[in-house]
């Protein structure tokens, strides 16, 4: 992207293009380099502008439904400037005492959340709008975790 970065117009939102782990950050760990524009944009925006042609690189996270859905490719952060967000369930100790089956259904949970799960989940509900609720319900009950 640093050769063509003048060419290339990228869209996110407005704290991407100041924060230190945003485009300060590519440019100190990349190369320093102008872009031919930020488009700075709500971040439910950022897809639209990239698949109508408003932009040519958008600002993601890995498991955003879109990514998938739009058959979109992430680029490689071969430098390591973003730490891997893996999904990790945080519980209170009284609460898994209160609770003594919820840690094995925590730990059934977790390996079936890979990127591309999580990237399917997620696009149910920011791109077909369906209710979070309804949509980890019925992948639960799929993946025989829960009866209905």
């Amino acid at each position: 992207m640093v050769a063509k970065a003048n060419e290339l117009t990228l869209i996110g939102p407005p704290e991407f293009e100041v924060r230190e782990d945003g485009l300060p950050g590519i440019k100190a760990k990349y190369g320093n380099f102008d872009l031919k524009e930020y488009k700075s944009v709500d971040a439910g925006l950022r897809y639209r502008g990239l698949v109508d042609g408003e932009a040519d690189v958008a600002v993601a996270f890995g498991t955003d439904g879109e990514i998938g859905a739009f058959d979109l490719v992430v680029l490689e952060d071969d430098k390591q400037l973003f730490p891997p967000y893996q999904v990790a369930p945080v519980v209170r100790q009284e609460t898994l005492d209160a609770n003594p089956n919820l840690a094995a259904a925590l730990n059934a949970l977790a390996p079936k959340l890979t990127t591309e799960v999580m990237q399917r989940l997620n696009y149910e509900v920011s791109g077909k709008q369906r209710e979070p609720v309804e949509v980890a319900r019925e992948f639960l009950t799929q993946q025989g975790l829960i009866t209905q």
